[in-house]
């Protein structure tokens, strides 16, 4: 019987780096990574845009980055305590949902033109909160999905995959912009947000990691 010569799909997973990919669900992950990576690069680049046009002041737009900035800080040791204890993939779901919330308040505050600075202060702050939290849930997901011997593949993958999208995320929201109008990256990246969140709710078979009732967060 002729052997067949393995496709490329089957010498990629084959390789060490991209072995993490024989697993399904991990594809299913990356995908997500992917859409969300590109609504968190758009929404960068679209909010700035905003403020400028809102206030064109550089001051404002130092404000914003603050409030993007100020909950790493705050609640950085608190959102690895929490993805180390509860149901990491549900905890995914719930950022996502709020991440598309945050874009659509955006969208539908500039297409009624009653957008205001602080507005965008808020959900700022409220966004890049939640993306505290996600982000360490989304790295510790990666070892439920792969084990701790493709761990150091996977996050490798996911952190090439989402530097990638940048170069398209930046430059889709400023076509958008142009083409259609500011409210519109804000809709596109909460469409984005809702299908990295299907995506990650078809994931299965993955083991629950639940809370402890008698551990602390802190």
């Amino acid at each position: 019987m002729e052997n067949k010569a393995p496709g490329l799909l089957g010498v990629l997973g084959n390789m060490r780096l991209f072995q993490p990919f024989n697993a399904h669900n991990y594809g299913l992950f990356f995908v997500t990574t992917i859409t969300m990576s590109l609504g968190y690069f758009m929404m960068t680049v679209s909010i700035g845009w905003l403020v400028l046009q809102l206030t064109n002041s550089p001051l404002s737009l130092g404000l914003v980055w603050a409030m993007r900035s100020a909950p790493n800080l705050l609640w950085g040791m608190l959102s690895g305590a929490v993805a180390d204890r509860i149901d990491r993939k549900r905890l995914q779901l719930v950022t996502l949902s709020l991440f598309a919330v945050c874009s659509f308040a955006l969208g539908y505050l500039i297409q009624h033109d009653i957008i205001q600075l602080w507005h965008v202060l808020v959900i700022t702050f409220l966004w890049s909160s939640v993306r505290s939290f996600d982000g360490p849930a989304r790295q510790a997901f990666v070892v439920d999905l792969v084990g701790r011997e493709g761990a150091m593949s996977g996050i490798s993958l996911n952190a090439v995959g989402t530097r990638g999208i940048g170069i398209v995320g930046g430059a889709a929201a400023g076509v958008i912009i142009d083409l259609f109008g500011l409210e519109w990256p804000f809709f596109v990246i909460t469409v984005a947000y809702i299908l990295a969140l299907l995506m990650t709710a078809s994931i299965r078979g993955v083991e629950k990691r639940a809370a402890s009732s008698s551990q602390s967060v802190w």
